[in-house]
């Protein structure tokens, strides 16, 4: 038995011959929204005879408080992460060389 406080967990389940469920990111808040129109039939009557749901919208919005960045790419954009790639670094030292031409950091 599986128990589960909070919110729950995001998960994307990704195409191909063995999809596995992978765990996306935790989520904060979730609240999923619903409208529809009521249609009121009248034939001759001057009251309605029946009333009953016609076209629907759903929606909702997740507020995630932890994100997999690498699992975002591979769902978005279908692509992966390669190493040895340049990404930016904040608030990372830096050693500036000796001026004798181009600097390189």
């Amino acid at each position: 038995m599986q128990v589960n406080f909070g919110v729950g967990q995001l998960c994307v389940i990704p195409s191909g011959s063995n999809p596995t469920p992978l765990q996306f990111g935790v989520l904060q808040d979730v609240t999923l929204d619903m409208k529809y129109t009521k249609k009121k039939l009248y034939g001759a009557s001057t009251f309605p005879v029946d009333a009953a749901r016609a076209q629907a919208e759903l929606g909702g919005k997740a507020k995630t408080a932890q994100i997999s960045g690498a699992l975002l790419n591979q769902f978005l954009t279908g692509s992966s992460i390669a190493t040895g790639q340049t990404i930016g670094a904040l608030n990372e030292a830096g050693t500036i060389p000796t001026p004798s031409g181009p600097y390189t950091i």
